[in-house]
């Protein structure tokens, strides 16, 4: 049961061009995890099937990173600027 706990435990912080998800699982390691990006959602789980997580995705993607230290994996989703552009008229 504290076993369970201590998976469950993650940050989603969202700023205006990125979203970071961070997962507090002590005892794993980067070679533990699958991350897949199926269609509009992140799907994160663990090899040994403790974790199993599913996360919608913004629209505008551009980039997905993922790092795993010290018990803690965090996903930096990057989502792509949109800019209003001045059309010229020829």
């Amino acid at each position: 049961m504290f076993e369970d706990f201590l998976f469950q435990k993650e940050k989603i912080s969202l700023e205006e061009n990125e979203l970071k998800i961070t997962l507090f699982v002590p005892g794993y390691g980067k070679d533990d995890f699958i991350i897949e990006q199926q269609d509009s959602v992140l799907v994160i789980s663990s090899k040994d099937d403790h974790i199993n997580k599913r996360y919608e995705l913004p629209k505008n993607i551009c980039e997905i990173k993922a790092s795993c230290k010290n018990g803690i994996l965090e996903i930096i989703i990057l989502k792509a600027k949109i800019s209003n552009k001045h059309i010229t008229i020829n």
